[in-house]
């Protein structure tokens, strides 16, 4: 029989107790080590916005298998991979702006050689743009007086208060203006501020930093591109130059009813048909105009609209030239509209004539707004039909979700250029003969979670 000294006793428990500490420290390592990495991974998923962050290594984290190999960490690999899609489809990207400008300095520089002038050129030859009382007057001719709101939009402070944008219910909007009804009301329901770009360009700026919509006047290159897009004669020339880019053109109704006329004939027919299309009419389908490019697709846009180039960085209007989706210019007639819905990525939009009425909603109404669900043809717009369902609400005892949304709207003229921010829904009227651009880059992910809680 062994027999064990009380040292001997002694001295086992304090290696135990020694294996033990050092186990335990082992495991806390671990536990903060984990816990570091995750918080590695949400700051480099949540810097998608404006891809600054390292992203992660072609080197995986591998740990040991029962069989003495290395495999990924389950929870890790797949979203490295992605990740590292992501990062490539960007790099790719940003190589073909790159490129493109490039063609474009190339281009421009033997155009010149040859003597060569651009219609816009050629426009500006006659008409300088740096005669600004004559491009702020063409602009404002196409106006109309501001409306009554209930507060004063066009003196908001520096920093957004807590409670802007302003909202009221739905229901309250439409039973003053009917979605389906173009005629101006005395009065709306505008919360966003308008900030004039020469004298408020801070104030745009404070407002973009905290993710909220807001509409900027007179900034120079959107005037310019107003002014040429008015002026009689100058769009059919463009689209002439540029026939082999022309989109197609299609009647919009309910339906998404889709024909090929050319420009001058969507004009026409817009034309014809505003004027004498009831308020509410639904006898005749109105003519719909789409132009859009994507660098080299439909270069000519760009020169057009210098503010949505991506070619020359990091801009106010294009905040992640990485992310840029291209431009998409939309020539719609009186009454035409577009359902309630919301973008993944942040969006300007300008107009370049005549009026659109926007009724805006935060994404936190998401869950009330009854959406398509995801995966259907539909998916992100409202299902409801927005020119009834404040009669119905008033006829029936029932409380659809779709009663509850705050919203409130603005009319976007000739020459406003709105910022909407990522998930923010919009309905769109044409109130008249109407054409606005816009494009879309980057993704503000501040909202994503009311985006996500209904099922996107």
């Amino acid at each position: 029989m062994t027999v064990l000294s009380s040292k001997t006793i002694e001295g086992s428990l304090v290696f135990k107790s020694l294996l033990f500490l050092s186990s335990m420290l082992f495991m806390v390592s671990l536990v903060l080590y984990s816990g570091l990495q995750r918080i590695d991974d949400d700051d480099i998923v949540s810097s998608e916005t404006r891809i600054k962050s390292p992203y992660w290594s072609e080197k995986e984290i591998q740990k040991p298998t029962t069989k003495g190999k290395t495999t990924p960490w389950s929870d890790h690999s797949g979203k490295q991979k992605r990740i590292r899609n992501r990062q490539q489809t960007r790099d790719k990207r940003m190589e073909a702006i790159q490129q493109f400008g490039a063609h474009r300095e190339e281009e421009k520089r033997t155009r010149i050689k040859e003597g060569i002038v651009s219609v816009r050129e050629q426009f500006e030859q006659k008409h300088p743009w740096s005669d600004k009382a004559r491009v702020r007057q063409a602009v404002f001719d196409q106006r109309i007086p501001n409306l009554l709101t209930t507060y004063d939009v066009y003196d908001c402070p520096d920093l957004p208060p807590p409670s802007y944008p302003f909202t009221w219910n739905l229901m309250e909007i439409l039973e003053n203006w009917n979605a389906g009804n173009t005629t101006l009301p005395s009065r709306i329901f505008q919360a966003l501020c308008v900030f004039d770009w020469e004298t408020e360009e801070h104030k745009a700026r404070n407002y973009q930093q905290q993710d909220l919509p807001f509409v900027v006047q007179n900034f120079p290159e959107a005037m310019r591109a107003t002014e040429r897009w008015s002026t009689p004669g100058y769009m059919e020339e463009l689209l002439t130059r540029n026939s082999a880019s022309q989109q197609q053109a299609t009647t919009r109704t309910r339906t998404s009813d889709e024909l090929t006329p050319l420009y001058t004939r969507w004009l026409k027919a817009a034309t014809e048909l505003g004027q004498r299309q009831p308020h509410n009419g639904e006898d005749e389908k109105p003519w719909y105009f789409r132009l859009s490019a994507m660098l080299e697709e439909t270069a000519y846009l760009y020169e057009e609209l210098p503010f949505f180039d991506p070619s020359l960085g990091e801009t106010f209007t294009m905040l992640s030239p990485k992310e840029h989706r291209g431009i998409n210019c939309r020539f719609g007639m009186k009454g035409i509209a577009a359902e309630s819905h919301f973008d993944g990525h942040n969006n300007f939009i300008v107009v370049m004539g005549g009026m659109r009425r926007y009724i805006l909603a935060h994404p936190d109404q998401c869950n009330n707004m009854e959406l398509h669900p995801k995966g259907k043809p539909n998916s992100r717009h409202s299902k409801v039909d927005w020119t009834r369902i404040h009669l119905e609400a008033k006829a029936s005892s029932e409380k659809r979700p779709i009663t509850r949304v705050q919203a409130n709207e603005i009319i976007l003229k000739a020459g406003d250029m709105l910022y909407l921010p990522t998930y923010w829904f919009h309905y769109i009227v044409s109130l008249d003969t109407s054409y606005q651009c816009n494009s879309r880059s980057g993704i503000s992910t501040e909202n994503k979670h009311h985006i996500v809680d209904c099922g996107f």
